[in-house]
């Protein structure tokens, strides 16, 4: 997944998630089941 960098004028890929959100973690183990 891309992001758009409007302060770089550029596409770039975002670092991976650090997992911070025990939420967001359980949406992503659900995604990769």
């Amino acid at each position: 997944m891309r992001v758009y960098n409007a302060a770089a004028g550029k596409y770039i890929i975002p670092a991976p998630p650090q997992r911070e959100f025990p939420s967001e973690q359980h949406a992503e183990d659900a995604l990769h089941a």
